[in-house]
This record gives structure tokens, sequence and C-alpha cells, in this order.
């Protein structure tokens, strides 16, 4: 809705017929968004949402903020254009005074954004550590604090500019002040000093292309105040290292996902030449090393390039992607939520070697509306859900407290998934048979980012999570004809380790609930044309209908592509149509081997199978 086919596409169009390398870029106005959504139309929009994490992480010595937000923005920005990496910018409250003031805690700050796998940009002024805050004067002189002229003089003159002629007020109330150590003329040159340490980073970014084209890749730090990554290029592997808090601070660092060139790499600090304890194949995952308060290493090091898991899921197209057709449940309930906003409209459900995929169309409010599915698969879960201590979404599935499943149905985990701004969280509830339960944080995403990839949790086998509010079409406030229109919506992938080994079949049901922990009548199978939400603690036994679907693997034959049950001409004719294709996030017709490729190996399977049943 940013007149982007009608006026901005053209625009970029019509700018590089002129000039090829004319390079454009935007702030975007939803600042809750990465402004991947912008990028048809530009090359580049600001991280605004890690400009919010960053400075949380460092006013508070958190590094968890980062690790999401950074993670998030990795993963939702497209191959063929960039984010701006910002931590600071005229609209805001100084950097300085929102992370507490002190010019040594800016020096984290520094290292932060020198450090970060986009294209960093400075606001004037962050880099001698300026305060100001946002003020209320009545007018645009408001944001005068935070524009305060360049401190080039320890006592303002020329070349400074002399606002206060424009506003008296906001002179009378300045928050920089004559020889404050806050300028250019008291910090330059002077060794340890903020600026310094600015143009210290920004020669260390220019002069290692790791910093300037690497990739990122989180590495787990057992000291919850140290943001860590690897950054990797074709010519080089950077461990970054950074101490959000005052302290020097012990820290381990798991290294497993990567291989040790010669079994032995010593990390060297390519700012100080320094040499730090040995990584080898035998302490890699439990790697030991002390950072100083506010401090950043930047080791070189020989490790193997990193293989990033693979994207999975996307939530586009969600039923071309159940090959053969694997429908489960069609919604039979017009949505009392809202039409194209809060929709749940088919429910289906594919066995893959190493978990269960569940496609499910229609849309999840970015407001904390949450998306549940309770999982059924072993004996010994909850006829009668145990969730007390909780209040409803954002923070949790209070309203499902008491819930009454119906006979047949004892679900013992339950997938709770958040949508709020972009970002979409993942828990996984544990439901035992003796009561109570325990939850286990998996991780964020990032809601149309076509990938389901979560970070920044415990999620060590890999679940996925992927979310497209994109779908314009299905169920409507009176009426759910429309169900089967419905194409993009959510995928997860569920490993076989978090089901507890290689069920034979698998009972869910998918429900919505909004802010207040109410269950709307949004629910797959439906509720058989409820006006109405379930309410908390719904009773699903007094629900007409089951409201609970049982899956089990399809038997089909192997090469059997277009889902008629036998494997013939007409499947040989779908793979030749798309041999060659490849990669794809989604299952491709004719990939029959899952490799996302229809090849030699597909043909094969299918030749092999020529004439099933």
């Amino acid at each position: 809705r940013y007149n982007l086919g009608d006026f901005w596409e053209p625009w970029k169009a019509a700018l590089q017929s002129v000039n090829p390398d004319v390079f454009i870029f935007a702030e975007q106005a939803d600042w809750g968004t990465t402004g991947a959504e912008l990028l048809t139309a530009f090359d580049a929009s600001f991280t605004k949402p890690f400009e919010f994490a960053a400075r949380d992480a460092l006013a508070n010595g958190n590094a968890s903020p980062l690790y999401q937000a950074a993670t998030v923005a990795v993963n939702a920005v497209p191959d063929d254009r960039t984010f701006l990496g910002i931590i600071g910018d005229h609209d805001v409250d100084r950097l300085a005074s929102v992370i507490g003031g002190t010019i040594e805690r800016g020096k984290a700050a520094a290292a932060v954004l020198m450090t970060q796998p986009f294209p960093p940009v400075i606001y004037f002024g962050d880099e001698l550590g300026m305060l100001g805050t946002k003020q209320n004067y009545g007018s645009d002189a408001n944001d005068i604090p935070m524009r305060e002229p360049f401190k080039w003089n320890a006592v303002a003159g020329p070349p400074m500019s002399n606002y206060w002629n424009l506003n008296a007020l906001a002179f009378n109330n300045a928050f920089s002040a004559n020889s404050d150590g806050r300028s250019v003329q008291e910090q330059q040159g002077v060794s340890g000093s903020l600026l310094e340490t600015y143009r210290d980073l920004i020669a260390t970014r220019k002069g290692n292309h790791a910093l300037t084209h690497g990739s990122y890749v989180p590495v787990v730090a057992t000291h919850g105040g140290v943001w860590a990554f690897v950054r990797q290029s074709q010519t080089q592997t950077l461990l970054v290292l950074i101490n959000l808090t005052g302290n020097t601070v012990a820290t381990t660092m798991d290294l497993a996902a990567f291989d040790v060139s010669g079994a032995s790499t010593t990390p060297t600090d390519v700012r100080t030449a320094a040499t730090y304890t040995p990584i080898t194949e035998a302490n890699k995952d439990a790697w030991n090393t002390s950072i100083g308060a506010y401090d950043a290493l930047i080791l070189e090091v020989d490790l193997d390039p990193f293989v990033p898991p693979s994207a999975r899921v996307d939530g586009v197209d969600v039923p071309p992607s159940f090959l053969p057709p694997q429908l489960r449940a069609t919604q039979d309930t017009p949505t009392a939520m809202g039409d194209n906003v809060a929709e749940l409209n088919q429910l289906y459900v594919a066995f893959e070697p190493d978990g269960v995929r569940i496609g499910i169309t229609g849309n999840l409010p970015t407001d904390g509306t949450a998306l549940g599915v309770l999982i059924d698969v072993e004996p010994g879960g909850q006829s009668v859900l145990d969730l007390a201590g909780y209040v409803g979404p954002p923070s949790g599935p209070g309203g499902l407290d008491n819930a009454v499943m119906e006979p047949g149905f004892e679900p013992e985990r339950l997938l709770w998934v958040n949508a709020f701004a972009s970002n979409v969280y993942v828990d996984l509830f544990a439901l035992p048979g003796s009561g109570g339960h325990s939850k286990r944080y998996m991780g964020v995403g990032s809601v149309g980012s076509g990938n389901g990839l979560l970070a920044g949790g415990d999620n060590p086998h890999g679940l996925q999570v992927a979310l497209d509010n994109g779908n314009t079409a299905g169920v409507t406030g009176v009426s759910a004809s429309g169900a089967a229109t419905a194409q993009d919506g959510f995928e997860i992938l569920l490993p076989l380790q978090e089901l507890g080994g290689s069920p034979t079949e698998v009972g869910l049901s998918a429900f919505l609930i909004d802010g207040s922990g109410s269950t709307g009548n949004q629910w797959l199978p439906g509720v058989g044309g409820l006006t109405s939400g379930l309410g908390t603690s719904p009773d699903l036994t007094a629900v007409a209908g089951d409201q609970f679907v049982v899956a089990a693997p399809i038997p089909v034959c192997p090469g059997d592509i277009d889902g008629d049950g036998a494997t013939g001409l007409a499947d040989f004719r779908v793979l030749a149509t798309n041999f060659g294709a490849g990669p794809s996030a989604t299952r491709l017709q004719g990939d029959l081997s899952g490799d996302g490729w229809v090849t030699l190996s597909d043909f094969s399977i299918l030749a092999n199978d020529f004439g099933c049943p």
C-alpha cells in the first residue's frame, strides 16, 4: 500500500535507464517491519527493528534482542537487495542518552554498528557520544534536542551552526555544553576516545572482506551480555564477540556447527594482533575466552565454511506444496475475527522422512493474536489442558487453561505462534498426562520472509514455522464457501525429534486466540458455523462434530506425481516438463527425492515405480 507498483517501481526503472548504477533507498513508514516489502522498488531500506533491538541490548547489557533482530533481518533481505544498518537517527532520542550516557558504553555501540552484516550508517554526533532527547516545546522545536549541531569545537562557535537564533527555548535547554568531552576537538587523536574507536572500527571494517561482504552466523555464548557471531566470506572468517556489559566477562562459545581446518586454529585479533586459546575439534563446542568491559574481539580464525540450514517451508502457495494432495480439513465456519485478517481455511498434513509438515491456509493478525496447534502423537497427554499461570496473547495461552478436549484426543504438545509487527514468535509447550506444563521458546522468524527459519531460541532439531499473510481469498465474515480458494498462510515443519520418534499417525487441532485469551470461531476442523467464539477454557465436547483430525501417511506409489494413486505416463509428462527445475523452498512437482531439484534421480524413482500399483 505504498504505491510501489504504480509510482516507485516505474520511477526506479526510469532512473536506472539513465544511470544503471543509481542506488536508491527508503525509510519504511512502519518501523516494526524490516522494510523488505519496499525492495521491489528500492535497493535498500533501514534496519529499524534492529535499531531498537540494539538500543535495548546496549541499555540493558543483554544480547538477546540483537540475536533475534539480526537473524530476522538476514533472513528477510532478498538476495539482490540490502538493508542499511542503523542504531541512531534524527527521529529518535540520541543513542548515548538511551543507553545510559557513558562514553564507554558508546564503544560497544560502535562495535555493534561496525560489525553487523549490513552497510552501516552513522547518525552524526553518535561517534562523539552527543546527548539529546525529544522535548515538549509545543512545536517542531521538540525535535531540536535530538538534532543539535555537530560538536566540532569544545566551545561552541564557527563552523558550528548558530541555531539559537531560530529557537531560544531549545538553545537555553541545550544538551550540548562547552568542554563536555563530546566534541571533535576534545577527542580527535586521543587514544581510546569514542571518536578514535569509531575511526579504528571503520578502518577495520574496510580492511576485512568478511565484515564488508561476509555472511552472518550467530554463535551461542553462555554469557547473556555477549553478542557472538561469525562473519564469513570467500577469503576470510572472523569470529566477533561484543561485551555489552560494564564488567570483564568470561564466556563459552559453541562453534560445533563449524569444522576446524587442520584440526586447530589460533584466533588472532585483527586490530591488536593478540592471540587467544586455539580452537580445536575437541573444544570447538565449548571454547572459552574473556572480554573486557564494553570491548569487542574481532578474531580471524580458520574455520570451514558454514552451511546454513535450508528453508523447508515458506507459507506461499500452500496447497500445491503438498503433493500428492494431502488435505485433512476444510473450514465450515465464517470468520468472526476479520475477513482476510484472521482466518483458518484448510489444513494439510504430509509425512516426510525426518518429520511432519503441516500447512494451514489463512492469515494471522500481527497484533499478538496467536495460532495454537495441539498435537497428539503418543499416549499420555491431557484431556483437560493444564496451562495455569498464563494470561492471553502475546504473553501466553492462559485462555486455554481447563479447556476440555474431545474423547480420543489427548494432546501432549502445544505449538504456540504469535505474530507481532514483522516478527513471528514460536513456543512449544509440553503437556504431560500427569498435569502441569513446560514451555520452550523455539525462536523468532519474520512475517512474509519466504522461509521458516527461527533464531534466538532453543531449537536444536530445526523446527520451522513460516507465515505469509498475503492471502486475499478464503472464508469471509458471512460465508465459508470460499475456503478452498485460499493459497497462502502457515507452513510448519515438526522434526521427528520433537515428536518423540517416528509416529505412525498424528492427531491435530488448529485454532486462533485473540489478545484477551479468548478462543475464536476459527478452528480446524471447523466448529459447525458458530458465529461467536468459543471463549476461554472452551469445552470441545459441547461443540458438534470432531474438532481434531487424525492424519496418517497416505499410501501412494513412490512415482505418483499427480496424486491419482498410480504411476504412469501422466506422471512422466509432469516430470519431463519440470526437468532441471530447482532449488525450491517448497516441494516441486517431479521432485520425488525431496532434494529440491527435478533430476535424473527423480526419473529413476519414477522408472522403477512405473505401472504401480
